[in-house]
């Protein structure tokens, strides 16, 4: 009997994979989905010391990209400030310091991540070019199991993202402007 139930199991698990992959629905890695990946442009800086001193703690800045790989094939881009306290682990996003957003739509294909997106806004457009259309970009981005390599840069998993960042600007499928 219990041979019968797993049998039926895995047959209804395996029609449902084929039914996702016939519906062009894409299967993601798990390594990839719902991971918040980051690139930092250059390295931590930390605030001048009587900055630290007046706050009680030594903030730190860059700037970087977070990408978020959603498991529905939906995927965002944040680039702009990142903040954090010294050694913590924990990153936000400066909202209103140059912030960009790009939204579009990834699939996992072996060693690689196939990703289709575009601008969706940015804080400051160059002046003229506010209502511009922003052109898709394609990239196969190499996928080695720890980190995605997208247009020459490397982004990392991260750590741990603020509740407020996520809050505020992640979802899945994306908000868009």
């Amino acid at each position: 009997m219990v041979k019968q139930r797993l049998l039926i199991a895995w047959c209804f698990f395996l029609l449902s994979c084929m039914a996702a992959t016939q519906t062009g629905r894409p299967l993601h890695d798990a390594k990839l989905a719902d991971t918040y990946w980051c690139h930092l442009y250059r390295p931590w800086e930390a605030a001048p010391k009587d900055v630290a001193d007046a706050l009680g703690y030594q903030p730190c800045h860059t700037t970087g990209r977070i990408l978020r790989l959603c498991p529905s094939g939906d995927l965002e881009i944040y680039g702009g400030v990142l903040n954090k306290v010294n050694d913590s682990d924990v990153i936000s996003l400066s909202v209103g310091d140059g912030l960009t957003h790009f939204v579009g739509k990834w699939e996992a294909s072996g060693d690689k991540v196939l990703l289709e997106y575009r601008l969706d806004w940015q804080d400051f457009p160059p002046i003229g070019q506010e209502n511009a259309p922003h052109p898709v970009i394609r990239e196969e981005a190499p996928f080695d199991g720890e980190k995605i390599v997208l247009n020459g840069q490397t982004f990392t998993p991260m750590r741990s993202l603020s509740k407020e960042t996520i809050e505020d600007l992640f979802s899945c499928p994306p908000r868009k402007k």
